[in-house]
């Protein structure tokens, strides 16, 4: 089953050069406010702007490099929310055509147990002493 929330964001190496050169305390805020809005985006889909409201001690700068941020955060949450969609439509159909049912399950766990002890089976035969090790 797919996650139900977004778990992650990524931060890209392209990025640095816009960060680089903020004081380090500036890079501490631009920390903290990318997190909350990445979180934010995920959840609600908040915009930048609300974001950037709760830190007045940012500087322009850092508000520039906040906004490059925000905006490949807000373009992957994009993409995450759709794969999640499709993967989660996808489940429900193989649910509703039988394929995830238990019985469906309980015929796919007797399928790996047959594999599972033919497998074990040829490699007593090979003469391998510890068979399950290559399982």
């Amino acid at each position: 089953m797919a996650e139900e929330q977004k778990k992650s964001f990524v931060l890209y190496f392209d990025m640095y050069p816009s960060i680089r050169t903020l004081p380090t305390d500036q890079k501490g805020f631009l920390l903290e406010a990318v997190f909350e809005y990445a979180q934010a985006a995920a959840e609600r889909g908040s915009p930048p702007e609300e974001v950037l409201a709760r830190h007045p001690d940012m500087s322009q700068e850092c508000r520039m490099a906040f906004r490059f941020v925000a905006e490949t955060i807000r373009r992957d949450t994009e993409k995450w929310k759709e794969k999640h969609k499709r993967y989660s439509e996808a489940a429900r159909a193989r649910c509703e055509k039988g394929h995830g049912s238990e019985a469906g399950d309980s015929e796919k766990k007797a399928d790996n147990n047959t594999w599972m002890r033919k497998n074990v089976r040829q490699n007593q035969i090979n003469g391998t002493q510890d068979a399950w090790k290559y399982i």
